[in-house]
Parts: structure tokens; sequence; C-alpha cells
């Protein structure tokens, strides 16, 4: 259906500082230790080969805290932006750089073969279908160089 992809978001708040990505030196990163690749994916396709050495690291357990800390001004975090788009959409958080990092990751759709005439899955697979190009023009709107 679509690879996966990472952006660091934050609130719109914390953006104000951030104009280049070394400006994350002077910031607080958000990790969650099982994506702990999820920054350095980032950093790479910055042109960063030596990750920037954050402010602060804080650390949560799972991918929901991490998010609520985001939102909730506490720091910055490399984010799947599948995740994500409704945040940005509505302006909770932004993407204070137009640098996506594509991961080896990707989500697939599978079904039985005997099951690709179902009127159902027909109508799952098109609407899935449907949320994956917006998500696309989402991001392409939302996560895109400053004027």
């Amino acid at each position: 259906m679509f690879s996966s992809a990472l952006v660091p978001v934050c609130t719109p708040a914390l953006a104000v500082g951030l104009h280049q990505p070394s400006d994350l030196r002077r910031a607080a990163l958000i990790f969650v230790p099982h994506l702990s690749d999820d920054w350095r994916c980032w950093f790479e396709a910055a042109g960063l080969r030596t990750p920037v050495k954050p402010g602060a690291e804080i650390f949560f357990d799972n991918n929901a805290m991490a998010m609520q800390a985001v939102l909730d001004g506490v720091g910055i975090a490399a984010a799947q932006t599948l995740y994500v788009t409704g945040a940005l959409e509505a302006g909770r958080l932004v993407a204070p750089f137009p640098i996506v990092a594509k991961t080896r990751e990707a989500w697939y759709l599978e079904y039985r073969p005997s099951r690709a005439d179902d009127a159902a899955l027909i109508a799952f697979r098109d609407w899935l279908h449907g949320e994956v190009e917006r998500q696309r023009r989402v991001e392409a709107e939302l996560i895109k160089p400053p004027i």
C-alpha cells in the first residue's frame, strides 16, 4: 500500500527556534527504545551522518506515550507520518523541517485469493486505497519547504 516515512514533529511553539536540523542540538528529543533507529534514519536523510547530540534525551516505553509528550510540548519526536497526519492537519503539531526519511518498512494489504471477489473486501480495499491517496496529499501539503 505504502512505505513508512519519518518526520520530526513538535508543537508550533517549539518549532519557532528550529530553522535547520542542527538546531536540534538545543532541543529535547523524544525516543522510544524499540524505535531507536528512527532518529538515526532521519538524521541520515537530513545529510547528518553523525546524529546530532540533543540538549536532552527523553525516553518513553511506547509510541503512544511519546506522541502524547510531543503534543504536550515536552520535546520533538521522529514520527511515522501516518500516525501524526491528523495532528498536523489540525495544527497541533508541525513538521519543522521538510525532510522525510523513507524506511525499509511498508504496509501491505493481504488477503486470500479466494476472497478477491468478496464485496466487503473490495469495499474495504477501495476505502483503504482512498485513505492512502489522502495521506499522500496531506503529507505533500503539510511537509514541504518553507516559502
